[in-house]
């Protein structure tokens, strides 16, 4: 698997060849073909707001390339997928409603460290 990596704020980013991730039961592999970066996360690296070391880029699309056994069928190898960068808890009244964007508490996957 290869990665962008931000390793620290002197470094930089850089493309590293790492281990490919095993696959849970309720895990699906992504072949990710290529994934942004926003200014805004790049503002975060310069700024040394980021958890280092990372992996960059959280506007990710791809194809299932392994599923576990619990994914459901319709999440089928070879399905065109974009990863839903914000992640919600999909039982409150926004979430189950098709307004998950209104979620006040939804967490975005990525690097960033806010405290």
């Amino acid at each position: 698997m290869q990665a962008l990596q931000a390793a620290d704020r002197t470094l930089g980013l850089r493309l590293e060849k790492g281990p490919t991730p095993e696959v849970g039961p309720n895990d699906a592999l992504i072949e990710v073909h290529i994934a942004g970066i926003t200014p805004e996360g790049l503002q975060l690296l310069e700024t040394d707001r980021a958890h280092k070391p990372s992996v960059v880029g959280h506007e990710v699309p791809g194809t299932i390339a392994k599923t576990g056994d619990l994914v459901p069928a319709e999440l089928a190898i070879g399905s065109r997928i974009r990863v839903q960068r914000i992640l919600f808890c999909l039982r409150c009244e926004c979430c189950s409603s098709g307004r998950e964007h209104m979620y006040g508490e939804g967490v975005v996957i990525g690097f960033a460290q806010f405290s």
